[in-house]
């Protein structure tokens, strides 16, 4: 197994699961339903009735975008210039870099978000783990077996990311930058350590995710009880596999930038509403199977080094009969009633 293989095979895996990247699609798009509702309210009392109100509704202007953002409130806050096209992507780096608040109303939104993407990546890492195709019982069935755990390790991630966000953010980009450019007088230098510092900032964060990762990965496809425990295996087989695992890190962060790259070149500027709410939704499916990609791939990679292709410790779950087709054996006198899958 090499990094290229593993990266190839976890493209197979996502690709011949197509149909959760359609549900994950689904559930995002349904997310942002209750906040899209709460902006439209808001660009309603702005606008009112008048004539020289329908022309946003076809095409947003710059000025009008600014306008609107000056006088918004909440949700509608994050409505501006920004959220057309690939400046979102942009405006969204920049918040999450610089540790940006959103309005509480889009943080609790987040947060439930994530929570059931925490929820269904039990489901989704067991899916990928034994390549082939689950029952929607038995996808579910893991989902919330492996929950709780995941939910212990995630606490775990979150404190060590906010010790990271609020600690090594500011010595490297406040303390840092402030001393390596007290005596500069070249604004271009500056700019270049600036973004030398990010890459360093990126680049830690980037460690922690991989660490976190197979940490998910071993708690599940070796049906860990412990968390701690999995933390331990997980950095014991970064260090052993070390640069496969940071290569393959390496390409799966190449195919998320050539992404990127494509949707800055066909996302439309503001002159068609209903063209950039298409080519938008059409990259939210494209970032949602980029991170399936990395989850699949680094699997094919951990299951390859470990000789556990084709392994997945959690039993298969199967359906048991109904009440009344048990009932109805026994009366037969059927000595069997082990439950069958459907």
């Amino acid at each position: 197994m090499t990094a290229w293989t593993a990266c190839a095979d976890g493209v197979r895996r996502v690709a011949g699961s197509w149909n959760l990247v359609l549900l994950l699609w689904l559930i995002t798009l349904l997310f942002s339903v209750p906040l899209g509702l709460a902006v439209r309210s808001d660009i309603e009392r702005q606008l009112g009735s008048s004539l020289a109100a329908q022309a946003p509704i076809s095409s947003a202007t710059y000025d009008w975008l600014s306008e609107f953002g000056d006088q918004a409130t909440g949700a509608a806050t994050t409505v501006g210039p920004t959220i057309i096209g690939f400046g979102v992507v942009v405006d969204n780096l920049s918040a999450f870099l610089d540790w940006d608040v959103r309005p509480v109303i889009v943080g609790a939104m987040g947060i439930a978000y994530a929570l059931l993407w925490l929820f269904l990546s039990g489901g989704l890492i067991d899916r990928f783990a034994r390549n082939r195709v689950t029952r929607t019982h038995a996808f579910f069935q893991v989902s919330g077996g492996y929950f709780f755990r995941l939910l212990r390790l995630s606490a775990i991630s979150t404190f060590i990311y906010a010790g990271i966000v609020l600690h090594a953010h500011h010595w490297l980009l406040d303390d840092t930058f402030d001393r390596l450019t007290d005596n500069l007088d070249t604004e271009r230098t500056a700019f270049f350590i600036r973004v030398g510092l990010y890459a360093a900032f990126v680049l830690l964060l980037a460690l922690v995710n991989i660490w976190f990762d197979y940490a998910k990965i071993r708690l599940i496809v070796e049906d860990r009880g412990s968390v701690i425990g999995a933390l331990r295996a997980a950095a014991r087989f970064v260090v052993r596999s070390g640069f496969g695992t940071f290569a393959l890190y390496g390409l799966d962060a190449a195919i998320f930038g050539a992404m990127l790259i494509a949707y800055a070149l066909v996302a439309p500027g503001a002159a068609s509403t209903w063209l950039a709410f298409i080519v938008g939704q059409a990259y939210v499916a494209a970032r949602i199977a980029v991170k399936l990609v990395f989850w699949a791939s680094e699997i094919a990679w951990f299951q390859g080094r470990l000789a556990h292709a084709g392994y997945a410790a959690a039993p298969v779950a199967v359906w048991p009969d109904s009440a009344a087709a048990e009932a109805i054996g026994q009366s037969l006198g059927a000595g069997d009633t082990t439950p069958q899958s459907v």
